[in-house]
């Protein structure tokens, strides 16, 4: 998306590559400086065997011995410490790159170029693509039916499109006035046609999971009587009132209602899904394979 100016990193960068060689030539020195301790000990122990030399000669040379050591596990401290501080350095200039951590497309930019950002300065938005969330608000009697991970079809009002998304958290908050609890559904949206701001319908279950009747939406007749299916009962056509509630794809969820012209819809029962308009009670009927 972006680069902050190197200049000022660059330079912690040679400086802490710099601060790590000295360190590791005090090591080299304080090394040499044992080596040469150590020798100095070794002599003066066979001298002192020969007693060619005192105690306190001796002494000397071990307490030597064992500054030099201490000297040099010091500064290979300093050598540790020089290196996380150019590994924090490496990585200050790795992030000199902002990166968007989605794909996504930038819709309002809150910084110029020259501007002084400290740690935690909004740079810009960014809309995510691929996947987007839509914010429902459920009412508080039917949050009970909604669990994370259910599919639930959201209609696009306007694109007039509809898509099945995902719930992926139900936020308990239900403090507003109208007693609804935010849901958040991940929705797909590779062609990049669903924007932020679009208002959406969800279908929601109102009711624990049911064996529910499913006819084609095409065999659904709407009149201001209500909803009827016609079914192909012993060749003849017989009309069933129902009650639609909800859909899913190219289906409808109908519950079966009371019919004094016959049977009501039962599952397995043949239905017309073409020309239903000019059917009438018993007008006879020759299925289709």
């Amino acid at each position: 998306m972006l680069r902050i100016d190197p200049v000022w990193m660059n330079l912690n960068l040679d400086t802490a590559k710099a601060e790590l060689e000295r360190a590791k030539a005090m090591v080299a020195v304080a090394q040499a400086n044992l080596d040469k301790s150590s020798r100095e000990r070794i002599r003066l122990e066979e001298l002192f065997t020969n007693k060619s030399t005192s105690q306190k000669e001796l002494d000397d040379a071990r307490s030597a011995e064992r500054a030099d050591q201490a000297q040099l596990l010091s500064e290979q401290a300093q050598v540790h410490a020089a290196e996380s501080a150019l590994q924090r350095a490496s990585l200050e200039v790795e992030r000199l790159d902002v990166l968007a951590p989605f794909d996504g497309v930038v819709v309002r930019k809150m910084i110029e170029v020259g501007q002084w950002a400290n740690a935690g300065t909004p740079l810009m938005e960014i809309v995510s693509r691929g996947r987007i969330d839509a914010l429902i608000d459920v009412p508080e009697r039917f949050v009970d039916t909604v669990t994370m991970g259910s599919q639930i079809q959201v209609l696009i009002e306007p694109l007039n499109m509809e898509v099945v998304g995902e719930v992926r958290s139900i936020v308990p908050d239900g403090g507003n006035a109208a007693r609804t609890f935010p849901v958040r559904v991940s929705l797909d949206d590779l062609d990049g046609r669903l924007l932020p701001g679009m208002s959406v319908l969800a279908r929601v279950p109102t009711m624990k999971q049911a064996d529910t009747i499913t006819v084609p939406r095409d065999a659904v007749l709407r009149t201001a009587q209500g909803a009827t299916v016609w079914m192909n009962v012993g060749g003849m056509a017989l009309p069933a009132p129902v009650q639609v509630l909800f859909s899913k794809g190219d289906r409808l969820a109908v519950e079966p209602l009371p019919s004094s012209m016959g049977p009501p819809l039962s599952p397995g029962m043949q239905v017309v899904i073409e020309g239903a308009e000019s059917l009438f009670p018993t007008r006879p009927l020759i299925p289709l394979p």
